[in-house]
């Protein structure tokens, strides 16, 4: 969720007796290969990413700008580029001057570069349940790993008391 698609967001789940559960908070970050011009940057203005080729998810050909994983959805750009799989992004990002919006967390090795955007907005991640839902052990086991990567990325994201409690009963667990 984003200050652009909140209100819309949660009201759509509502109507359909869901309930969105944070994980955590992150600031955009746009992810570029090493060699783009924005990776020797410490942040970047959303000015600074007019007019260059943009990758985002597809989305579906009737879905709406409020449904869209990646803020900044309206800025002007160069070219538009969608991908359905991240190891698509992988490649077309590491051969190109073209970005990517993101919360930031992404593995270094695959030669990207994560650089915070200078804004206010924000981007909440989380799951969605049924309203009132207990997850099933299944469940709770990923939600459990997850908690506990979620809890490695402290310097980048702003993990939700949820998850944080995972990771933290996890450690307990296994100390």
């Amino acid at each position: 969720l984003s200050r652009y698609n909140d209100r819309v967001m949660k009201r759509a789940l509502e109507a359909s007796d869901l309930e969105f559960r944070l994980l955590y908070t992150a600031h955009p970050h746009v992810f570029v290969r090493a060699g783009n011009p924005l990776a020797e940057k410490s942040s970047v203005a959303v000015e600074d990413l007019s007019g260059m080729v943009r990758y985002e998810h597809e989305q579906g050909a009737s879905s709406s700008a409020y449904f869209s994983e990646e803020p900044f959805s309206g800025i002007p750009c160069k070219r538009r580029v969608r991908f359905s799989d991240n190891g698509s992004l992988v490649r077309l990002l590491s051969s190109s001057d073209g970005y990517t919006v993101a919360t930031g967390v992404y593995p270094n090795e695959q030669g990207l570069v994560s650089v915070p955007v200078a804004t206010a907005e924000y981007m909440q991640v989380g799951y969605i349940a049924r309203k009132g839902a207990k997850p099933t052990p299944l469940g709770k086991a990923f939600l459990s790993e997850l908690a506990e990567g979620i809890s490695a990325c402290t310097d980048m994201i702003e993990p939700s008391r949820i998850a944080m409690a995972l990771a933290n009963k996890k450690r307990e667990e296994t100390a």
